[in-house]
């Protein structure tokens, strides 16, 4: 018999049926802390690899799985892509894609845009902030993905709560298969291929999951996720657009040249 260090039940097992205390005899260790962080982060007693690997493999499969109730083998869907979102900020910053890929869009559009010294200071602040936040960026395009998912796969009865769980698995997979092309432009240094390959896989990805979940031909999928993309990068860049709209609207109205200089105090 057990007394339990929390609420002192006695009971007989490795968990207090009072409490939900767990019976611990032996100290801590660093082991312990080690086990505990990587479960906490990564959730793996919920199936982080498993997860994973099925995405990889049975995505359709794997998503109607958790949709229909069996969840514990399966990672929290949107924990899921943002610990992923999060490891491919941390690569894509660490082997210099993010800087050498706005580096070549600022050569590419800047010289036609004709930028003056502010735009482009204002440019620069901006590529900033996404680095900084890349993953909740990664993250806020889903809501959009799934909205414009909903409306074209209509006929198939799921809800929009349903598509957030679909669109966060797909994301989440298309991540994963697009890592190793990090690595391998650490060697190449060759950012147009890199970037092409990694939309092109990405798409791949999304447009695969698509088929074998809503069940549909791949010529369908391909056109719905073509479809999803692009109105999804519409609602974006019009957002974005607004966006600057309003803090140019603001620093006019503080008497700020540049948006992300600091309002003058008051005399």
């Amino acid at each position: 018999m057990i007394v339990c260090k929390n609420c002192e039940n006695n009971y007989e097992g490795n968990f207090c049926p009072r409490c939900g205390q767990r019976y611990i005899e032996k100290r801590f260790t660093l082991k312990d802390s080690i086990v505990w962080l990587f479960s906490s982060v990564f959730n793996l007693e919920r199936g982080f690899v498993p997860t994973t690997l099925q995405l990889i493999t049975k995505p359709g499969v794997t998503i109607r799985n958790y949709l229909s109730g069996i969840t514990v083998r399966y990672a929290h869907p949107f924990r899921f892509v943002f610990i992923w979102a999060t490891i491919s900020a941390i690569l894509n910053v660490y082997f210099g894609f993010f800087e050498d890929s706005q580096e070549m869009m600022s050569q590419t559009f800047g010289e036609e845009a004709n930028y003056n010294e502010e735009q482009i200071e204002f440019t620069k602040k901006s590529n900033e902030v996404i680095r900084n936040y890349m993953s909740l960026v990664i993250m806020a395009t889903i809501p959009f993905m799934s909205f414009f998912s909903y409306l074209l796969f209509k006929k198939k009865k799921y809800n929009y709560a349903e598509h957030l769980i679909v669109n966060a698995y797909a994301n989440a997979s298309s991540i994963v298969i697009g890592l190793p092309l990090l690595v391998f432009y650490f060697f190449t240094d060759n950012i147009t291929l890199i970037s092409t390959l990694s939309f092109s896989i990405g798409a791949f990805v999304m447009i695969r999951v698509y088929k074998f979940f809503f069940e549909v031909n791949g010529f369908i999928a391909f056109l719905k996720y073509v479809l999803t993309f692009a109105f999804t990068f519409l609602s974006a860049s019009i957002i974005g657009v607004i966006v600057v709209i309003v803090i140019a609207i603001a620093a006019k109205f503080l008497g700020l040249e540049n948006p992300f200089e600091q309002a003058p105090s008051p005399q």
